[in-house]
C-alpha cells in the first residue's frame, strides 16, 4: 500500500491531514532490530492490546490492534514493502501470521517484539482465542475480549487528541480549533460499517458507521448534536482507521476533552481537543467611594 497516496485520500471532504496520518503511522511502525532467534513466539494476554490506547483486553472488530512480546518474527517488514493487490492487507509477512477467532488478521507491521494489526471483522462480541504463528511454530493459545466497539484515540503530546482542521494542519494549542468549525477526529475502534467489509479489506471510499452504531461526540460533558456529525466511518484507503468529521458548536464549553461513544462504550480518556475559547472579560473593581 502506497502509504503517502493513503495519507493524501485519509478524509472525503476535501481535507488532505497529510500531518496527522504520518504521525499515526509512526505510532503504528515503530521499527525494531531484527534478531535471528528461533524460539516459539512468546506473548501474554496483557500485551495484546488497543494500538490507539495501548489498553489489554479492549479490541473491536476491524479495529487496530498491538502484539508485544519476543521471538514474534526473525525479521522487520511494514506493509508498505507489500505490493497490494485489490486493496488488502497480506496475512502473513516472513512466516509469521495472526490467528484470532479461527480467522486469519491482515498484519500492517511484524517485528521480533511487535505486531500491528486488524482485529477480523467478522467478529462479534465476545471471547476468543488467538495465537501468532511462524513459519512451523506457534505461540501461546490464549484468550480475549472483544467488544462491538472500542472507540480510542489516537494521542499526541501526551493527551492531545489527534485531530486536523480542513486544511490538514494538526488542531494544536498553538492552532486550536474555533467555534462552528469542522474537524476531523481520527479514531479506531468504531466496528461494523455499512455496506459491510471484510477481514483484511482496505475500503479506497468513504464507508459509515453501521445505522445502530449510535455515534456520539462529546465535548467538555456535553454531546455535540447529532446534525453535527457529518461523517463517522472508514478512513479511505487505510485499514482499521476511521475518522469522525463533526461541526464544532458555535458556543464551544470551556472544557476541552473530548470522547466519542459508540454502541454505549466510552473512548477511554482524558483526551484534549484543543479549543480556542475566548477569555473572560476581566473583572471590573468598583472604586473606592471617597469619603
Amino acid at each position: 500500500m502506497d502509504l503517502r497516496r493513503a495519507c493524501d485520500h485519509a478524509c472525503p471532504i476535501t481535507a488532505r491531514p497529510v500531518i496527522a496520518c504520518w504521525i499515526i503511522l509512526g505510532t503504528l511502525l515503530a521499527l525494531s532490530t531484527p534478531v535471528a532467534w528461533g524460539g516459539n513466539p512468546s506473548y501474554t494476554v496483557d500485551s495484546i492490546v488497543n494500538t490507539a490506547t495501548q489498553t489489554p483486553n479492549y479490541l473491536a472488530p476491524n479495529g487496530l490492534a498491538t502484539i508485544y512480546g519476543t521471538e514474534l518474527a526473525l525479521d522487520t517488514s511494514s506493509v508498505s514493502a507489500y505490493s497490494q493487490t485489490a486493496g488488502s492487507l497480506p496475512t502473513s509477512m516472513h512466516g509469521v501470521s495472526v490467528v484470532m477467532g479461527g480467522l486469519i488478521a491482515g498484519l500492517i507491521y511484524v517485528s521480533p517484539t511487535q505486531i500491528n494489526f486488524v482485529v477480523p471483522y467478522e467478529l462479534a462480541q465476545g471471547t476468543f482465542t488467538i495465537f501468532v504463528g511462524r513459519n512451523s511454530l506457534a505461540g501461546p493459545l490464549l484468550k480475549v475480549q472483544v467488544y462491538t466497539a472500542a472507540p480510542a484515540f489516537f494521542t499526541w503530546r501526551g493527551n492531545l487528541g489527534i485531530a486536523v482542521h480542513l486544511d490538514g494542519s494538526l488542531i494544536s494549542p498553538e492552532k486550536p480549533a474555533k467555534a462552528g468549525e469542522i474537524v476531523i477526529l481520527f479514531v479506531t475502534g468504531l466496528g461494523r460499517v455499512s455496506p459491510d467489509t471484510g477481514s483484511s479489506r482496505i475500503a479506497n471510499v468513504p464507508v459509515s458507521l453501521y445505522p445502530t452504531a449510535q455515534l456520539q461526540v462529546v465535548l467538555g460533558g456535553i454531546p455535540v448534536p447529532a446534525p453535527n456529525i457529518l461523517y463517522a466511518g472508514l478512513a479511505p484507503n487505510y485499514a482499521g482507521l476511521y475518522q469522525v468529521n463533526v461541526r464544532l458548536p458555535t458556543v464551544l464549553p470551556v472544557a476541552s476533552d473530548v470522547r466519542v461513544v459508540a454502541y454505549g462504550q466510552n473512548s477511554p480518556g482524558p483526551v484534549i481537543l484543543p479549543l480556542d475559547v475566548p477569555a473572560p472579560p476581566p473583572v471590573q473593581i468598583a472604586a473606592d467611594i471617597p469619603k
